[in-house]
């Protein structure tokens, strides 16, 4: 998916502000991916839409992307890929072992229709660092699955009066 970040556009459009660039705004941008040859997307960027992100969706992704810009202006084009490996085999290692991460799940309920997460991590690259600095784990919802309303409100209500999140231990 060709996605543009809102901070990068807001970042952008400042920028094209104060240096009279907005008023020479006209970009064509062509997009097309090696996956489906008949996948193809023209977007345009002009003076009336500068601020209004474009996005286009490319399933079963594979190959490269190929972005052609014409015109004069400035865009920002951002690709995100996500993809779930659930077989080890095929899992990719890192090329540091930087984070240990042990995810425990417990099923429970009819035909274990409940799941319940809890994922320890930690920094062990200390030759590198004594900490990793900004890390974030995300971890999603499975398919078929959802969060219950009064688990995410208990959870927004934890974090904003008590501070009860768990608390990160080395």
């Amino acid at each position: 998916m060709i996605n543009i970040n809102y901070n990068s556009l807001q970042a952008l459009i400042e920028y094209t502000v104060r240096h009279r660039i907005r008023e020479v705004t006209s970009l064509t941008l062509h997009v097309e991916a090696t996956s489906n040859p008949q996948l193809q997307r023209t977007m345009y960027i002009t003076e009336d839409n500068l601020a209004t992100p474009q996005f286009m969706d490319i399933p079963n992704a594979w190959g490269t992307v190929k972005i052609q810009a014409r015109g004069a202006g400035y865009a920002i084009a951002q690709l995100s890929l996500q993809y779930n490996v659930d077989v080890n085999r095929f899992v990719t290692p890192p090329p540091v072992h930087s984070f240990s991460l042990v995810p425990r799940l417990t099923f429970s309920g009819r035909n274990n229709s409940h799941i319940e997460y809890d994922i320890c991590s930690k920094w062990v690259n200390q030759r590198e660092s004594n900490s990793s600095g900004m890390a974030v784990l995300d971890v999603a919802v499975p398919t078929g699955y959802f969060m219950q309303q009064q688990v995410c409100c208990l959870l927004i209500f934890c974090f904003k009066f008590k501070f009860c999140f768990p608390k990160l231990v080395s």
